[in-house]
């Protein structure tokens, strides 16, 4: 899969499952990326799984949301692979 939505905390089993498919190309979305939570736990699964492979796009401060009067917020964070990122002039 080219993306995984991660609403769970992720176990070793799991890990071991990502690694055979080859995750480190896939983007994931992981819910609950608040303090102690189990999206935060998963992050750093991931990073040991796969060093030096993601960006991590965390999610959006409660205070910008407001701006825009959205009151119901989710708190999830993006990790791109950095194989699918590129810079362009």
């Amino acid at each position: 899969p080219d993306l995984y939505f991660i609403d769970g905390r992720l176990q070793q089993e799991d890990a071991e499952i990502l690694l055979g498919m080859g995750a480190s190309d896939a983007i994931f979305i992981l819910d609950d990326f608040v303090g102690t939570e189990k999206g935060v736990a998963n992050a750093f699964l991931l990073q040991q799984l796969f060093p030096d492979t993601f960006l991590m796009a965390y999610p959006v401060a409660e205070s910008l949301i407001s701006k825009f009067q959205v009151f119901d917020t989710a708190v999830v964070a993006v990790m791109v692979p950095t194989t699918r990122v590129r810079f362009t002039n």
